[in-house]
């Protein structure tokens, strides 16, 4: 199995078992062309982690914030309503956090985690390199779908 396969695959496993241990949420794998209007369409939250070893790259979660709202809620375990956004940067930097680690651990090999960088619109519009492997689920919970990605240099 190729780098990029072997990364997407553990990738997967590491979304369902944090999701559904950190955070009691069921999760689906979807990919249709369509997922991408739908997380662009929303008002969302962002955030990358770099990392270093064997290969280097970039882990990314794009949610959309009703959604990131409800994740938190449920991380935290407090009402919905009082959510901060200071909240849900601390929620979504740790969700890239644990999916990267957890990845990069499935996949074997050393690595060392940078801290996780909120990324703002003009970030999400920057295209990798044409020399770049990368890899991108759009995950479906019960309150509704974010994307993960990742990018190899």
């Amino acid at each position: 199995m190729d780098v990029q396969t072997t990364l997407l695959n553990a990738m997967k496993i590491s979304i369902s078992e944090i999701f559904e241990t950190m955070f009691y949420m069921p999760v689906e794998f979807e990919n249709k062309p369509e997922m991408e209007a739908v997380i662009n369409a929303s008002s969302v939250m962002a955030a990358s982690i770099s990392f270093s070893g064997a290969r280097s790259g970039h882990f990314k979660g794009i949610f959309p914030v009703s959604v990131l709202k409800s994740i938190a809620s449920a991380f935290m375990g407090i009402d919905e309503s009082k959510i901060t956004q200071n909240d849900m940067t601390g929620t979504i930097g740790e969700i890239v956090n644990m999916i990267a680690g957890n990845t990069l651990t499935l996949a074997g090999g050393d690595f060392h985690l940078e801290l996780p960088e909120i990324l703002n619109h003009k970030d999400l519009e920057i295209k990798a390199p044409d020399n770049t492997l990368e890899g991108r689920t759009f995950v479906k919970t019960l309150n509704g779908l974010f994307s993960v990605s990742f990018d190899l240099i």
